[in-house]
């Protein structure tokens, strides 16, 4: 069965930042070379299933996760520290003599220390932890009602036009309806879970929306083959586990993972997870996935090549250029989202 939503509409009336790739394009991807760090990560990521035997109807409870802003803010001070680090590591003697001719001992102290601590925090040993959710396909139907994708676990979610969020456990039994942010307490978000044959009636039309577009995201998967992609490299490059159910937990059903904010610029397509991972697909196919606070860079260049680096040792060193101009791209377009947050 075919569903309404046939193709992504360009003319978007979704939140948007500043482009801060406007004035330039991304470089070329390079080939990997023999510095990919994928072996050698015996951590394994982990399959989400979530239980379809809620009670519906379930009493609202707020989101103990950090808010959007707290997330974003922490990525953003990451990247910028590492570039900031690696723009004085360039600077020479003469640059030196001419901080020591016009700058106060007190300001050549602070500027060392400042660096010091940078090097301390770039040098800390970071897992490399690979993703164990992300993602894998969107459609774009702001024009009317908001944003459909599907997550790597199956779950399939909608971000609506009135910042309302819903999303779909795999077996299409249970969703949980997300409220708007309070203006008065931002960083929580109230739930209720509901399954598919109990819920309340005011979210009729909503949840037909869902329908309709988990029904196209499936229907287009199919007939394209590279949201498979990123699943088939990290099941070829990390030890995963074999679906453990985690969804029950202590007798408690595991709240679903959703898409809390998402920005499209020129570029890229940034979508921020619920579980704190931030992921920007880049429109030459091209995927970068950040985790621990932006520390951990997960990497798929446009050719499927998959890598996995700490932030720190892809921007101080020239090994993957096309990942650091990525990142330095992540980090201005972080920059305008934070930014224009405190306004």
């Amino acid at each position: 069965m075919r569903y309404p939503l046939k193709t992504r509409d360009e003319n978007t009336h979704a939140q948007r930042a500043s482009d801060p790739g406007m004035s330039q394009s991304l470089p070329p991807a390079h080939k990997r070379d023999g510095s990919g760090r994928t072996s050698g990560v015996s951590n394994a990521t982990r399959k989400r299933h979530t239980s379809s035997n809620a009670g519906a109807g379930r009493p609202p409870h707020t989101d103990a996760e950090s808010s959007s802003q707290n997330v974003l803010e922490a990525a953003y001070r990451s990247l910028s520290r590492f570039f900031y680090l690696q723009e004085h590591s360039r600077v020479g003697s003469d640059g030196e003599q001419r901080l020591s001719a016009s700058s106060s001992a007190a300001t050549i102290v602070a500027e060392a220390q400042k660096l010091k601590e940078i090097r301390d925090e770039a040098d800390e040993i970071q897992p490399l932890v690979p993703i164990s959710l992300w993602y894998q396909s969107w459609v774009d139907y702001t024009s009317k009602y908001g944003i459909g994708y599907m997550l790597s676990n199956g779950e399939s979610g909608v971000y609506y036009n009135d910042s309302t969020k819903m999303i779909s456990s795999a077996d299409g039994k249970v969703f949980e309806y997300i409220e708007r942010q309070s203006s008065h307490n931002p960083g929580l978000e109230s739930r209720i879970r509901h399954t598919m044959d109990n819920y309340d009636p005011t979210l009729n039309k909503k949840v037909t929306l869902l329908g309709h577009f988990k029904g196209y995201l499936v229907d287009a998967r199919a007939e394209n083959d590279e949201a498979d992609t990123l699943e088939s490299q990290l099941a070829r490059s990390f030890v995963l586990s074999s679906g453990t159910d985690t969804s029950a937990i202590d007798g408690t059903i595991e709240s679903m993972v959703f898409v809390k904010k998402w920005v499209k610029t020129r570029h890229a397509v940034l979508f921020q997870l619920s579980n704190g991972t931030i992921q920007f697909n880049f429109f030459d196919k091209s995927k970068l996935m950040l985790s621990a606070n932006a520390r951990v860079a997960t990497y798929l260049n446009r050719d499927g090549d998959l890598t996995i680096y700490s932030s720190s040792s892809a921007i101080l060193t020239s090994e993957r250029p096309d990942l650091a101009k990525r990142l330095r791209y992540a980090k201005d377009m972080l920059q305008q989202m934070v930014r224009t947050a405190d306004k």
